[in-house]
């Protein structure tokens, strides 16, 4: 039972992982435009910001069943679940974080004739550098959790091994399932790396 648990760990991980990895480019993007430091195109500030809150709205397990119904049961419907969830979640805070930046370092940028992508590369990004890291940090550590909730929908992992315990009443299994989780051990790595980040 526990190398079945541990299996099952080891999926529940490689959802939340790269339901984080993947989300990044387009958290960053869409964060770029909807932030009023990095962009000037109202309309595009506000598609962006929809775009995020509609996202951000939704949540995880929703978008597991339409990927479910899609795809069908397994890992890969909570991995496109989370990546669509936590686009949403980190860019509007990536986009905050971004719009409370120095505005120094922007406009000292800007009348070197910069233009907006350089303005964001070489003047906001690197000022707000911690904290997204240190979100990014925090949202890995929630998506692990996340994917225990999807296991029982059909995104397997220790959740659906949970959820099937509780069922059948077995509540041993279960206690042996939840102690296996990864919770903790991702708890104390995103501690480590945020150190050695300063975030």
């Amino acid at each position: 039972m526990l190398g079945k648990s541990s299996e099952a760990a080891v999926i529940t991980l490689h959802i939340g992982l790269p339901g984080t990895t993947f989300s990044i480019p387009f958290a960053l993007a869409l964060a770029l435009l909807a932030s009023r430091a990095t962009t000037s195109a109202a309309w595009a500030q506000q598609s962006a910001r929809a775009a995020l809150s509609f996202l951000r709205a939704v949540p995880d397990v929703v978008f597991a069943l339409i990927f479910v119904t899609a795809v069908g049961l397994g890992p890969f419907a909570g991995v496109p679940a989370l990546v669509f969830h936590n686009t949403g979640v980190m860019g509007r805070l990536w986009a905050e974080a971004m719009d409370e930046s120095d505005r120094g370092p922007r406009d000292a940028v800007r009348v070197t004739g910069a233009s907006g992508p350089q303005v964001a590369l070489h003047a906001v990004l690197p000022t707000v550098l911690p904290s997204p890291a240190g979100l990014l940090l925090y949202r890995l550590d929630v998506n692990v959790r996340s994917s225990l909730v999807l296991g029982p929908v059909g995104a397997g992992g220790i959740g659906f091994l949970v959820n099937q315990s509780i069922k059948l009443v077995r509540f041993d299994e279960m206690v042996t399932h939840i102690l296996v989780v990864l919770v903790v051990v991702v708890d104390q790595a995103s501690a480590l790396v945020r150190k050695r980040l300063g975030a």
